[in-house]
């Protein structure tokens, strides 16, 4: 009962901003038109090829050898992206865990906390 009534006071609460609404409805047009639209016709386009449903565009991709070069140089790079990224994450993680319980150095601390709230600032110079 009372999620009901919270829901029906947030679409209240939802149309009575007019341009809300409208910035809303705009945004989710232009994502279809210019987004969505584009992407089915590619889909549709690769599987159905000269009149008839297929996999020959994609055959015919994967026989060049500078395609798949790209593609797997496309892979190694989001891939070694993704451990150093998580790498990177676990090392923020840890520093801001033990230097809550673990009394580290104030500057490497600092220097570290500083860093995570606003990268581009000048405290970001390590000891």
């Amino acid at each position: 009962m009372a999620r009901s009534q919270s829901a029906a006071l947030d679409r209240k609460k939802l149309m009575a901003d007019p341009i809300m609404v409208t910035t809303i409805v705009v945004l989710i047009t232009f994502l279809t038109l210019f987004i969505l639209y584009p992407l089915a016709i590619l889909l549709v386009d690769s599987f159905v090829g000269d009149g008839s449903f297929g996999l020959g565009i994609f055959e015919r991709i994967f026989a060049m050898p500078t395609f798949t070069k790209a593609i797997t140089n496309t892979l190694k790079v989001g891939f070694l992206v993704g451990i150093l990224s998580a790498l990177l994450g676990l090392l923020f993680a840890y520093v801001e865990v033990s230097s809550a319980s673990v009394n580290l150095s104030a500057a490497f601390s600092r220097s570290f906390r500083c860093c995570r709230s606003s990268p581009r600032r000048s405290c970001c110079r390590f000891p």
